[in-house]
């Protein structure tokens, strides 16, 4: 929704104003719902998914009605649109992304963290041979997304699977950058 937003406004079919940084960073960074919510109510619309396709989520659909939380996509989906947001946005609009990914909460801290602060994940900056080696392992790592990616509603019998499926994307990034497991994540839902 983000980067669907900052195209947006580049092009001038939108225009965010300056309350609505903070909800980006919230959405992004603590994965807070309801700034989502609220990004999503003031700008968007069932033209997102034909918005999206741009970004190469073609499989990305959604599961009941027009809303970013009643959504399913691919894992292909989710490389294709890191791919787009790391090759294909604007430097000052990725930057302010990879910013804040690079910046999440404690609780955020799982998957592609394992890797160690010192490959400082999120970062896409450095383009040579260690960045090259990094996004070869990053899709590597691709498959267990399809472990924890859901869309909608995941019914409350499935839900305790999040701290299992984060530690073992936590763990995978932990042997494959530092060639040793790390203490499990703490992981917690965000309102």
């Amino acid at each position: 929704m983000v980067a669907d937003l900052l195209v947006r406004e580049r092009r001038g079919s939108v225009r965010l104003a300056p309350a609505d940084q903070p909800l980006i960073d919230a959405a992004l960074r603590e994965s807070a719902d309801g700034a989502a919510d609220r990004l999503w109510h003031a700008y968007e619309n069932a033209g997102f998914l034909s918005r999206i396709r741009a970004f190469g989520m073609t499989g990305a659909s959604f599961t009941s009605h027009a809303y970013w939380g009643a959504m399913t996509c691919s894992a292909d989906d989710l490389s294709n649109l890191m791919d787009y947001v790391l090759n294909r946005l604007p430097d000052r609009d990725r930057d302010e992304i990879v910013d804040d990914l690079q910046h999440v909460s404690p609780v955020q801290h799982w998957g592609v963290w394992g890797a160690g602060s010192h490959n400082q994940p999120g970062t896409k900056e450095r383009r040579g041979q260690h960045q090259r080696d990094l996004d070869c392992q990053y899709r590597r790592l691709r498959w267990p997304e399809r472990a924890l990616h859901h869309g909608g509603h995941e019914p409350p019998r499935r839900r305790g699977r999040l701290p299992a499926g984060a530690n073992t994307l936590t763990q995978v990034a932990a042997i494959l950058f530092q060639g040793r497991q790390i203490p499990a994540p703490d992981v917690s839902a965000t309102p």
